[in-house]
C-alpha cells in the first residue's frame, strides 16, 4: 500500500518534506534579514502601495483637477485619488450591465456592475503607480521618466485599459448570479 504525503499527519508531512524531498516549510522567523546583513539593491522595497482614495463626488473631483481625468497620485503623501466619475468607469458599468442584461434582478446587476467597473479601473490605475514605482529601480529610468509615468493623462491611459482585466468581473458576476456560462458574444450577434 503506497501513502502519499498528504495523507500522512503534519510531523511526518514535516520530516518527510525536510528530510526525503530536501525541503522545509517557510517559516516566518526566516523571512526576515538577521541584524548585520545587507538587501540587494535590487530586493529593496522603496516604495509602499499607495493608499487609493476613491472620489464620487463632481466637486471633489473637480477640486483634485480630475475633471476628464482617471487618477492623480500624490508622491508627498503617498496616496492615489482615483475619479470614479471618470468615462472608463461608466463604460465599464455598461458594458457589465448589458452582457447581464437577462438576469431576473436587474437591481443586483446593476449593484455588481457598479461595483466592478470601480474595481477594475482603480486596479488598473493602482498597478500602473506600483510598476512606475518600480522603474526607480532600473538604471535607465530617470527620476524623471518615472515623474512622467505617475501623471494624470498616463493614468487616464492605464484606466481606460479596462477591457484588459475585464475577464475577472465576469467571471465573479457569473458566479454571483448562478450562470453557468456568461453569454457567448457570438451568440448575442446571432439573436439580434
Amino acid at each position: 500500500m503506497t501513502t502519499s504525503a498528504t495523507s500522512l499527519p503534519r510531523s511526518a508531512r514535516t520530516w518527510l518534506s525536510k528530510e526525503i524531498l530536501g525541503w522545509a516549510p517557510i517559516r516566518p522567523d526566516l523571512i526576515f534579514n538577521s541584524a548585520g546583513t545587507k538587501r540587494a539593491k535590487i530586493s529593496k522595497n522603496l516604495e509602499q502601495a499607495p493608499e487609493i482614495i476613491p472620489l464620487v463626488d463632481e466637486e471633489d473631483v473637480a477640486e483634485r483637477g480630475l475633471t476628464s481625468k482617471a487618477a492623480r497620485y500624490v508622491r508627498e503623501t503617498n496616496q492615489l485619488f482615483v475619479n470614479l466619475t471618470y468615462s472608463a468607469v461608466a463604460s465599464a458599468q455598461e458594458d457589465l450591465e448589458l452582457r447581464y442584461a437577462n438576469y431576473d434582478d436587474p437591481e443586483i446587476v446593476r449593484e455588481l456592475a457598479r461595483q466592478w467597473s470601480e474595481r477594475l479601473v482603480m486596479g488598473r490605475v493602482g498597478y500602473a503607480v506600483v510598476y512606475a514605482q518600480a522603474k526607480q529601480l532600473i538604471r535607465e529610468w530617470t527620476p524623471d521618466d518615472v515623474k512622467k509615468a505617475l501623471e494624470p493623462e498616463r493614468l487616464s491611459l492605464a484606466a481606460d485599459g479596462w477591457r484588459d482585466a475585464v475577464s475577472t468581473a465576469y467571471r465573479s458576476i457569473s458566479r454571483r448570479l448562478g450562470a453557468a456560462k456568461a453569454p457567448d458574444e457570438d451568440e448575442e450577434l446571432v439573436a439580434a
